[in-house]
């Protein structure tokens, strides 16, 4: 008698980069040529993770307070713009909420539990379109974050970090390539990826620059 070999099904671990990429590509692809105001194309974005990740793993905007770091204090509150927990059952309140206040006080600790920490820039939400400095200063922001989380708790996993850059500004040219080599080739903050897009079709703005309703 032949006896067949059966093995169990193991999927192995999740595809974190590959999902939240899918989700980034989608959005630039469906959102890139509306113009909104950024709090819009943030929840735009947050609903594209969660077609990814599930509605109970996509939070936004958690609290962190740096001037409480122990390793690194800094100025004060950061928000990442849009999170992924590595489970189902997302618990994100306010660091110091009064009936569930963080033990380490300064939030630092809710890095253990989430898989993504990102935020976004939006080229087409302002006036004068993408700043190079603001969004410099977002990859620092996260690499302090994941610093002060591989100090504080080094033998917990680390969450991915993205920069993500939509360059839909319908007048400003910006210089991607640059910048995409200074964050890329940069020794400071080597953990934190930026990632890129720049839609076919951008808003369009009236020519005189008046809005009629």
């Amino acid at each position: 008698m032949i006896h067949e070999m059966t093995s169990s099904w193991n999927p192995g671990p999740e595809p974190l980069a590959q999902k939240f990429e899918a989700a980034w590509n989608v959005f630039a692809a469906s959102c890139g040529h509306l113009w909104a105001n950024e709090a819009s194309y943030q929840a735009w974005f947050a609903h594209y993770l969660i077609g990814q990740f599930g509605i109970d793993r996509v939070g936004r905007e958690v609290i962190i307070n740096e001037k409480y770091f122990v390793h690194s204090p800094g100025m004060g509150e950061v928000r990442p713009d849009a999170v992924v927990a590595r489970k189902p059952g997302i618990m994100i309140p306010h660091y110091a909420n009064g009936e569930a206040r963080s033990s380490d006080e300064s939030g630092i600790g809710i890095l253990k539990h989430l898989a993504v920490v990102s935020e976004l820039k939006v080229g087409a939400s302002t006036a004068s379109g993408l700043q190079r400095r603001s969004i410099l200063a977002d990859v620092v922001k996260l690499d302090r974050l994941l610093e002060e989380h591989s100090r504080s708790s080094p033998d917990s996993p680390k969450p991915l970090a993205y920069v993500c850059v939509l360059n839909n500004h319908h007048r400003q040219s910006f210089d991607l390539k640059s910048l995409e080599a200074e964050v890329h080739e940069s020794a400071y903050h080597p953990r934190v990826r930026l990632i890129t897009a720049t839609p076919t079709q951008k808003p369009v703005a009236p020519a005189d620059r008046a809005l009629v309703w």
